[in-house]
């Protein structure tokens, strides 16, 4: 693999590095790709961009916050000292709701959940805890009432409260009804469709006796990124196939006497807002992103963990004892939005931030809204997108055309001015728009760019100096050898088509074996040559050609340079006479590691193989070349050998190889019509269990008309009955781990079943 690599430095080097325009074709490539891939936005640009907007919100948070009439009523460990451990009986939590309707707060937001009834309710009490008591003492506590009437009685004094709903896992019951949401409708298409990132199956509602008494419901999970930071909070979210509103916006729904919440979206482009219509014909409008989510700017993290002085200026946390005592002054709640919630650790609600990695999440929906009420969101509009875009591709194309007309020195100052100019621009946007613009990224590819350019000036000189000259390495057959020694004009570029037969062999797990030989590179080198050694003979002398190795991969194929009439039954053949000689291979290395008291790690391939009409011929440059296949049927070759460990099996051929063997000289069993990754357009593919030598062929023969009465059942959607053929089928040893993939993969088309007109071809989702 080492001299394959070194060829193709090589290559690189002799046809573009010497070359004139060589450096300026790899760096326009190298350009396009950057912008491919900016396009397409893979999540590890994501990440990159996403952590130098951290940095911006670290380096200017959101101002503010404790100057919003926002509050949080805090579950702190001071409260769980004196109140005892979460959740506290409700009669506890009535007591406090009355003691912010004292302070007149403008909406309570509960960022818990009432799930389940107060274990220390009366009736609870007598059911659960107190088994002993006498029968008259036991009448009177069942008739007293449970707490959860006391907290709704205050509730109905007039004190205006939001119950959060987390998501939930549990399985969804369609008789089973949630909540009402005071989404209303959409201006413009319905914006479900649009939500991917915060859809939920589910939900955990409160009580249904507090929820009669409630104002409104907010759902209070959101999402993370990719590292598992949280940036975008939904305000709205999917729930089954209705929308649902964010804890932070419903509390301004209750708290500003809004009768409804809209969202506003249009076609290619995804929701644009949400809007809240209040009771006086106004309405508040909140930019959100495709998805109805807003882009968090975060305030300085508040301290939660102080205890009330009197005197002391007001602060976002206010201890839940303080509020139940009324120990704070009337101004510090008074028309107030006010959300209850947790900061203490045991309590398990902290979330990572980019401005504190142990941020309280309820702390995180105070942004929100603090965010909402100031006009201070951030925004990553799709023009801004398509703006990076053009810049680097540009800003690119200025340094390649200002190196090609004068030299590195004034690219490398273009490139300065450029960076510069490049994070100020996105700095002002930042403070002044409150939109992410991501300048590393575009500065970054420029700066690679100007590197490229000086490595190749590098490599030029180098090579002029040494003068080194290196050929590839080929990997032929011995007839092929003999044929080209004996005719040298063959060497000439040039192909043909022909119709042909591919194999792909590949060690499985290959990542676990070289980890193994860490510390002993020479060791893994050896062994490789082992298994490839015995392998390759096995092809050669069914008259195959091995066109390369790959590591631990073998490519080969037949019917050219030679012809060979019997080219499918010959690849075919070799694939068997392979695993046998890798039986006997792994038999010796497991009584070497016996002896040698080491380890063993038993060596696994699949092998796949296809058939069809490729050009075959020398292709490269006048100066290197390969005897080389291209075509779609060599792909669909690799890609077969990739499945064989899906379908559990060793080896897979395509539908044309099958054709052509004859059926009473192999063992053939149908697996699946399939379209590997990359392709549209599905192929039945079959393994192979042996040839005429095949020990068990009167079980497969017994074996072969339930599984074709299997695949009808499964191809039909009649999952019932294709299961328990499976389970039939699957005792036939050799197929067993093929058959419990069929049975997983029809439980998850139970819960998930396929589209209606359904073909029956499973797309493949990995090579």
């Amino acid at each position: 693999m080492r001299a394959y690599i070194a060829q193709v430095l090589v290559f690189i080097n002799g046809v573009f590095v010497h070359s004139r325009r060589g450096p300026t074709t790899i760096t326009i490539i190298f350009l396009l790709l950057a912008v491919s891939y900016r396009v397409n936005d893979p999540p590890f640009i994501e990440e990159l961009r996403l952590r130098s907007f951290d940095s911006y919100v670290r380096a200017w948070p959101h101002q503010g916050i404790t100057s919003r009439p926002i509050a949080i009523v805090d579950i702190d460990e001071r409260s769980l000292e004196k109140l005892g451990q979460w959740p506290w009986p409700r009669t506890v939590v009535g007591d406090l709701l009355k003691s912010l309707h004292h302070y007149d707060i403008a909406v309570l937001s509960m960022d818990v959940v009432f799930s389940e009834e107060d274990r220390t309710s009366p009736n609870n009490l007598v059911r659960h805890v107190l088994y002993d008591i006498d029968p008259i003492t036991r009448d009177r506590l069942s008739r007293l009432p449970d707490n959860e009437l006391y907290m709704t009685r205050v509730m109905q004094d007039g004190l205006p409260v939001v119950l959060g709903m987390p998501s939930s896992n549990k399985s969804v019951d369609i008789n089973e009804k949630l909540p009402p949401s005071a989404v209303k409708g959409a201006f413009g298409p319905d914006p479900i469709q649009f939500i991917k990132a915060n859809r939920f199956n589910n939900l955990l509602p409160n009580l249904n006796v507090l929820n009669e008494q409630a104002q409104g419901f907010g759902v209070f999970s959101f999402g993370f990124d990719y590292d598992g930071t949280v940036r975008r909070v939904p305000i709205i979210v999917r729930v089954r196939k209705q929308a649902y509103p964010g804890l932070a916006i419903e509390t301004l729904r209750v708290g500003s006497e809004s009768t409804a919440l809209y969202a506003r979206s249009a076609e290619n482009v995804g929701i644009i807002s949400v809007l809240l219509q209040r009771k006086d014909g106004s309405n508040i409008v909140v930019p959100t992103d495709s998805q109805g989510r807003i882009w968090v700017k975060y305030g300085e993290p508040q301290p939660y963990n102080i205890a009330y002085q009197q005197g002391q200026k007001k602060r976002l946390y206010i201890s839940a004892i303080d509020v139940l005592e009324r120990r704070i002054p009337k101004e510090w709640l008074k028309n107030h939005f006010v959300f209850f919630g947790a900061s203490a650790a045991g309590l398990k609600d902290l979330r990572n931030t980019p401005i504190d990695p142990s941020l309280p999440g309820v702390e995180v929906h105070a942004n929100v809204l603090s965010n909402i009420l100031s006009e201070d969101s951030l925004s990553v509009p799709p023009s801004v997108g398509l703006l990076e875009t053009l810049v680097m591709l540009i800003v690119g194309i200025s340094i390649i055309l200002i190196k090609r007309r004068f030299s590195l020195v004034p690219a490398f100052l273009f490139l300065i001015f450029f960076v510069a100019s490049n994070f100020f621009v996105s700095v002002y946007m930042y403070l002044e728009h409150g939109v992410l613009y991501d300048a590393l990224l575009t500065s970054l590819v420029t700066f690679l760019i100007f590197i490229m350019f000086a490595l190749f000036n590098y490599l030029r000189e180098s090579s002029e100096k040494k003068h080194i000259r290196r050929a590839f390495v080929q990997y032929l057959s011995p007839d092929l050898v003999d044929q080209l020694s004996s005719s040298p004009e063959k060497l000439s570029l040039g192909g043909e088509m022909r119709t042909m037969s591919f194999l792909f062999c590949d060690v499985r797990g290959f990542t676990t074996i070289s980890e193994s030989f860490k510390t002993n590179p020479q060791g893994l080198t050896q062994l490789i040559n082992r298994l490839l050694t015995p392998l390759t003979n096995e092809i050669l002398e069914n008259k195959g050609t091995i066109d390369k190795y790959m590591g631990d991969c073998i490519m080969a194929f037949w019917n050219a340079p030679l012809n060979d009439e019997m080219h499918a039954q010959n690849a075919v053949n070799s694939g068997l006479r392979m695993f046998r000689a890798l039986d006997r291979l792994n038999t010796i290395r497991k009584k070497e590691a016996k002896q040698a008291n080491k380890e063993y790690l038993q060596i696994n391939v699949g092998v796949g193989i296809n058939t069809g009409e490729a050009v075959v011929g020398n292709m490269g440059s006048e100066q290197r070349f390969d005897y080389s296949v291209l075509g779609d049927p060599v792909n669909l070759a690799s890609r077969l050998e990739g499945q064989s460990k899906s379908y559990g099996v060793g080896m897979v051929i395509g539908e044309d190889t099958a054709t052509m063997l004859q059926q009473e000289h192999f063992a053939i069993v149908e697996l699946d019509s399939i379209a590997v990754k990359g392709k549209e357009e599905a192929v039945r593919i079959h393994t192979v269990l042996g040839n005429e030598s095949y020990e068990n062929w009167d079980e497969l023969n017994e074996l072969l008309p339930q599984h074709k009465t299997f695949l009808d059942k499964y191809r039909s959607k009649k999952w019932d009955a294709a299961e328990k053929l499976a389970k039939t089928c699957a005792k036939f040893m050799p197929l067993a781990k093929f058959y419990d993939m069929y049975i997983d993969r029809i439980n998850n088309y139970r819960s998930s079943p396929p589209a209606r007109d359904w073909d029956g071809v499973y797309r493949a989702v990995s090579k």
